[in-house]
């Protein structure tokens, strides 16, 4: 998309190729595949190999300030074209096939908690006794300051 004419990002079109991109997302490892065993946390973290880059990610946003207001937390289909297990397929969408997210946002759209779905394998407290979605609201609401007011769908 970044080399598109419709959303062109000219900072990184025009500093390197899309093959060249393709080419370093291809050989780029957050982790070192070959010196790490399959510990039983790996086995339930699917996402194990980009961790590194999900927790700096998610940690710059739990900096972000936060003031009691309006909040909300909805569901955000990441688009991915590559293989994964972990793409969820929505009907009756344009392209059914993504990466769902739940995130936390402010009035105005910025995000400020996320986590990815991971199907059976999402770590959430309490999701046996809730189900998925009372489990997602519960876990991203914990990071809100009191006197929040937080909407979502059920």
């Amino acid at each position: 998309m970044i080399w598109s004419e419709k959303y062109r990002y000219d900072p990184i079109a025009n500093a390197m190729s899309r093959e060249r991109f393709f080419l370093l997302r291809t050989n780029l490892h957050c982790v070192d595949v070959t010196a790490v065993n399959q510990t039983e946390e790996q086995t339930k973290n699917r996402l194990w190999r980009v961790q590194p880059v999900i927790d700096a990610v998610r940690n710059r946003c739990l900096q972000l300030p936060r003031d009691a207001g309006n909040y909300s937390v909805d569901e955000q289909m990441i688009p991915f074209e590559g293989r994964c297990d972990l793409k969820v397929v929505v009907k009756n969408k344009p392209r059914p096939a993504r990466l769902k997210n739940f995130v936390l946002t402010t009035y105005k759209g910025q995000v400020l908690d996320f986590e990815i779905y991971q199907g059976t394998t999402t770590n959430l407290p309490d999701s046996d006794n809730f189900g998925v979605g009372a489990s997602v609201v519960l876990r991203l609401a914990n990071t809100l300051p009191e006197g929040s007011f937080l909407y979502f769908c059920p």
